[in-house]
């Protein structure tokens, strides 16, 4: 029964009917990115406990990108739009002087001010 098996998976992967997920290279790439979003979360929420000031590098939703310096008053969260769920951070910009609200993946990077 296990020969069946194998000869049945090799016939597969000959034919190209069998394709795995995902390749090595796009495991590591997503496993990267999921890293890097956890990082920006984590330093978000320092900010908000610690009331420190941080610098992001922000896409706009016209694909305009600018660097703003701001103060979380929130910590992340969700607002469900339709059967999507969009990640915000409520915070004082610098840049405007006033509360703005930042679309959590739109946030390009981010870092402490020294």
């Amino acid at each position: 029964m296990g020969i069946m098996l194998l000869i049945g998976f090799l016939f597969c992967v000959c034919l190209n009917i069998f394709i795995p997920d995902d390749n090595p290279k796009e495991i590591h790439r997503k496993n990267y990115l999921q890293e890097q979003e956890r990082k920006k979360k984590k330093l978000i929420n320092w900010a908000y406990q610690n009331n420190q000031k941080i610098e992001i590098t922000y896409k706009k939703f016209n694909g305009d990108i600018t660097k703003r310096i701001i103060q979380p008053l929130t910590t992340i969260y969700k607002d469900k739009l339709g059967k999507f769920t969009e990640e915000y951070i409520q915070a004082y910009c610098y840049l405007r002087n006033e509360e703005r609200t930042f679309r959590f993946d739109r946030i390009i990077d981010i870092s402490k001010i020294k």
